[in-house]
């Protein structure tokens, strides 16, 4: 073997070894529906919304889907409620994000769209359990996103705040999605055999970014693909 081939080889097996390490990690982004990024009283569909700090380049779109509900930023600030009652429950602190579907008789159906793919998330929530049924352990949050399991998380009294039942629902998605569904559902009246949508709120949202391939590793490849087999060719017809 040429001493160009051996070379060559070489470059490759590092680019090889270095991207077998795995992709690279990247911190979770938080959405906390604070100030700068959201203002209480936004509502509608609220359209490319960076994470705390900014997030580089990575945002979010929350909405209802297909129309059903409304969603808007909420805060208990100046409502004159001293503490610890000015929040809905223990998980909560600030701004929040809650959706209603007033006068339909259900709840309303949230869609978060990520500018990247995502592999995990959690969120803490409360649930409006308008229907008296169940008490606080009768309502569950319901996530769906293509290609992996739904996800249900019952409510419980997570204690703190006006004393809305509530959780932290967590989700890792094997499939890695742009786009997730949420939904509440408590138990419907007596008599309805089913569950039924209820509002909800959230609050501390953190989300997994899809990992990064290895700069380095990428870098090397490039390398080998763009000059490296060039220069291996000029030799091998010299």
């Amino acid at each position: 073997m040429s001493r160009m081939w051996r070379q060559g080889a070489a470059v490759l097996a590092a680019a090889v070894w270095l991207g077998s390490a795995g992709p690279a990690a990247r911190a979770a982004f938080v959405f906390s529906f604070e100030r700068p990024n959201f203002n209480a009283g936004d509502s509608g569909v609220l359209a490319n919304r960076s994470p705390d700090g900014g997030g580089g380049g990575f945002a979010a779109t929350f909405g209802p889907q297909q129309g059903i509900g409304f969603f808007s930023i909420n805060s208990f600030e100046n409502s004159g409620i001293p503490a610890p009652f000015d929040r809905l429950n223990g998980l909560f602190d600030g701004q929040y994000l809650s959706g209603s579907n007033i006068g339909a008789g259900f709840g309303p159906n949230l869609v978060v769209t990520f500018s990247q793919a995502i592999t995990g998330l959690t969120v803490d929530f409360a649930i409006n359990n308008f229907t008296g049924v169940g008490g606080s352990n009768g309502g569950r949050l319901t996530l769906l996103a293509a290609g992996n399991p739904t996800v249900t998380v019952a409510s419980s009294n997570v204690g703190g705040g006006l004393g809305f039942p509530g959780g932290t629902l967590t989700a890792t998605f094997a499939t890695p999605v742009n786009q997730v569904f949420i939904r509440a559902l408590a138990p419907a009246p007596p008599g309805v055999p089913e569950f039924r949508q209820v509002d909800f709120a959230l609050d501390n949202l953190r989300v997994s970014p899809l990992p990064a391939p290895p700069a380095v590793a990428m870098a090397l490849m490039g390398l080998v693909s763009a000059g490296g087999f060039a220069r291996l060719r000029r030799q091998a017809r010299a």
